[in-house]
């Protein structure tokens, strides 16, 4: 009797509406999906065995299949195995049935016309992991609309309920039992050469191969070793097994000795993965790329670079078109590390959380919630001018707005509504920093509704006019509009633009020139490209950014008022409010409070991490996070700041890789719905680990006694932040199996030796870094260096694990 498995359609909700009557007519089918080996060099392709396909459920987004059992042989399911080709999932596919519509012809008629003659429309699609067929579950599946011309991210187009009732799975063959079965976790504790994942969770192991080259610039070679992908990240790490070389689809997890050189990308990270001539290559958001060559030999001196493809066995093919379908399928669900039990999918509830368990600041942030902060700046003392708006409490006044908002209390929450209406996005003025030494006040927003007549609101005029009374010189109000002044001219001719300083007692305004995001975004592609032109630029705009932030720091230390705004209100205006605070107050350059910080201003105030870190949409995405932390960077005087430039490559590094909630959202509102649901019961936040690892940023060199912070904003003061857009992969080649390693002291080769991923012990990193033959040279070397610039313990911290110990003649760090 063959083993098979009943699927049981039962129903749907919420589907994507393709007809132009608001309406969808859906059927489901179930199909396989495997790497294809006929043509080496089209491997991203798929071919698509159908296993079952249900009835049509007419002009509904809720069906109800009351008799859908399909029995779904899981033989045939596994037979690719035995073909040279491994199924690597199946597939649930919702579509729209389209059907040739008669009657009275209009314009609803003619488009459903033309949609029919294109054929069905796919409404959404999930991926179901094979280990479902072999025991009984039944569970919701969120479905996805891919994105047609973007590898990473999709739109919501529902769930369906699934039921899975295997049958005689026992006679199966052991050698197709594997195809089913739970991916493995990595071991507990890790092995030597992995290091745990930053935000605690379980990681499970999906493919290995081993016999990777890691492939740099110029077809040289820096390292020889295995390339795992997992649940959260992809690995490449210099240890390897030769014995139990990987042939099946499901291996457990390695064994890995010794210590290794380890290079770790986080899947949220990567934009683009192809496969191709038997070459992995990987691009991420931050416009590093990776390229990996697959081969099932060893290169020697003698041997090329570059592989045939018939070097390549058919089985590795395979076993790298898992690995790619694996990291596709994470790019395209949303949140994909937190849908992982024992298998990469975990089941949706479609449950919304009730008015009364609705998450907290306090929930979102733990004690770094806005109140505390407030609190700490002294803005809700009885004797301050401010008090916290409940009109904001359901997100009901803005959406993208925190819960908590200080105004003034000669403003009362009505007009508060009002004042909103003339404000884009209904970003009214609110108070982000209340300076406790100059009583300066600094406030952000958007633009005015203004438009071409230049419409005024006298709420808005008694919001702004008592905010700027609640300063220590009242009614000294400067305006930093950080966009250009002819884009903001622009934006009236969409009922938009700018104030007239006219409108407010005192007021003044300057356009400080910002570019926007498409701005940034080609920016920093073009800095990839190692163009000093373009390296010109980008630091061109870092030096704009400060100079805005610098402006509005001296005018609230002389005890005036700055009110802060760009277009919306949540690029531009985040990067120079934060700036500000930082340069202003001490307390804000410690770790606590430089998180604080990110959590007020960026994380409550609705940056849009979700679309501008490597979200679905090209044009959405921009590294304005990245940028105002190598803002940052630029400003970081040893001795006035608490952390170093690692904690900043930290926070640019999760910034994209999924692996916290923290940054997953636009909006405080879609934190709190999407915690609601039992996300943060999985993962500790981004900022309980950076406390928690508060050793690891110190900078020795910290004096808290330095409250002045002088920022020069020129142009030649910029310098490029090297760990960040120019950091490479390995220090050197140390496998002697491997093509002699570039040298680094070679002006024509443009990778330097790593800084990160070491595997030398610190003496031997010293004389790298220095380009001494011996210590004593080395210790003279970095002595002239400490004397010559303030950066060389930046340098220090991020090269050598035991270069403090060495360096200070302590033994540990």
């Amino acid at each position: 009797m063959d083993p098979t498995c009943i699927v049981s359609v039962l129903e749907a909700r919420n589907l994507f509406a393709s007809d132009s009557n608001g309406k969808s007519d859906p059927y489901v089918k179930l199909i396989t999906a495997f790497g294809t080996t006929e043509n080496f060099n089209k491997l991203s392709e798929r071919t698509k065995t159908p296993l079952f396909k249900t009835t049509v459920s007419q002009a509904t987004l809720n069906p109800r299949w009351e008799k859908e059992h399909h029995k779904v042989n899981l033989k045939n399911l596994a037979k690719g195995a035995d073909a040279g080709e491994i199924p690597l999932h199946a597939v649930v596919e919702v579509w729209d049935e389209d059907v040739m519509p008669t009657g009275i012809p209009n314009k609803d008629l003619v488009r459903d016309m033309l949609d029919a003659m294109d054929g069905d429309d796919l409404i959404g699609c999930a991926r179901i992991p094979l280990e479902y067929f072999s025991r009984e579950y039944e569970g919701w599946f969120k479905l996805f609309r891919p994105h047609r011309d973007s590898q990473q991210g999709s739109r919501e187009a529902g769930a369906i309920l699934l039921r899975f009732t295997p049958e005689h799975f026992d006679v199966l063959d052991a050698e197709h039992k594997v195809l089913f079965a739970p991916l493995p976790a990595i071991p507990s504790p890790l092995p030597p050469s992995l290091h745990p994942l930053e935000n605690g969770q379980i990681e499970w192991l999906a493919q290995v191969v081993r016999n990777v080259y890691l492939k740099g610039d110029r077809k040289a070679v820096y390292s020889r070793g295995t390339l795992l992908v997992t649940s959260h990240r992809l690995i490449f790490t210099t240890l390897f097994t030769t014995n139990d070389v990987f042939t099946t689809p499901r291996p457990v997890a390695p064994i890995l000795r010794g210590r290794s050189s380890m290079l770790d990308i986080p899947l949220g990270s990567i934009k683009i993965c192809r496969f191709k001539n038997s070459t992995l290559s990987i691009k991420t958001h931050e416009h590093r790329v990776f390229r990996f060559e697959v081969t099932g030999g060893v290169l020697t001196f003698e041997s090329t670079c570059c592989l045939e493809a018939s070097t390549v066995s058919y089985s590795m093919i395979n076993a790298v078109a898992i690995m790619q379908s694996h990291i596709y399928w994470c790019l395209q669900e949303q949140l994909f590390p937190f849908k992982c039990e024992a298998r990469v999918r975990w089941p949706a509830t479609l449950a919304k959380p009730e008015e009364s368990c609705r998450l907290t600041s306090t929930d979102l942030y733990g004690d770094l919630d806005l109140l505390s902060e407030f609190h700490r700046q002294k803005a809700l003392d009885p004797s301050a001018p401010w008090r916290c708006s409940v009109a904001n409490t359901s997100y009901n006044l803005c959406a993208t707005y925190p819960s908590a908002l200080l105004v003034p209390k000669a403003v009362s929450d009505e007009v508060l509504q009002r004042a909103a209406a003339f404000r884009s996005r209904g970003r009214v003025p609110a108070l982000t920093f209340w300076d406790k030494e100059t009583k300066g006040v600094l406030c952000r927003c958007s633009q005015p509704m203004s438009g071409i007549l230049q419409r005024q609101s006298d709420d808005d005029k008694m919001l702004v006019d008592a905010i700027s009374a609640s300063a220590a010189r009242p009614h000294d109000l400067l305006i930093i509009d950080c966009r250009p002044k002819l884009n903001a001219a622009a934006n009236r001719m969409a009922g938009k633009g700018f104030e007239d300083p006219d409108w407010y007692s005192g007021a003044q305004i300057h356009f400080m020139g910002i570019e926007n995001i498409h701005t940034m975004r080609a920016s920093l592609k073009h800095l990839a490209d190692a163009s000093s032109g373009e390296r010109l630029s980008w630091l061109r705009h870092v030096s704009i950014t400060l100079d805005a932030a610098v402006r509005g720091s001296q005018y609230i230390g002389g005890g005036s008022t700055v009110l802060v705004h760009c277009s919306d209100g949540w690029d531009r205006t985040a990067q120079v409010a934060s700036l500000i605070q930082v340069m202003r107050d001490p307390y804000f350059r410690t770790v606590r409070g430089f998180l604080a910080l990110i959590v007020k201003d960026w994380c409550a105030f609705g940056h849009k991490f979700a679309h501008r870190c490597g979200g679905p949409v090209e044009e959405e995405r921009a590294p304005i996070f990245v940028q105002f932390l190598d803002c940052v960077y630029q400003v970081q005087n040893p001795a006035a700041f608490e952390f170093d430039e690692r904690l900043l490559l930290f926070l640019a590094r999760h910034a994209y890789s999924q692996l916290f909630p923290d940054f997953w959202c636009n909006s405080e509102a879609e934190r709190v719905e999407y915690l609601a649901e039992g996300f943060k019961t999985i993962s500790e936040s981004l900022w309980s680990v950076v406390l928690k690892r508060q050793a690891e940023w110190l900078n020795l060199r910290f004096d808290p006694s330095v409250h002045e912070l002088t920022v020069e904003a020129k142009m030649e003061s910029m310098q490029l932040w090297e760990q960040q857009y120019r950091r490479p992969v390995f220090e050197d080649c140390s496998d002697p199996d491997l093509p002699s390693a570039p040298s680094t002291s070679d002006p024509t080769h443009t990778c330097k030796p790593s800084v990160l991923l070491g595997t030398k012990d610190a003496e031997q990193k010293l004389l790298i870094i220095t380009g001494s033959q011996d210590l004593t040279s080395s210790k003279s070397v970095l002595d002239d260096m400490e004397a010559q610039s303030k950066y060389v313990i930046r340098t220090l911290n991020e090269t050598v694990e035991g270069a403090y110990a060495w360096l200070f003649d302590n033994e540990t760090l």
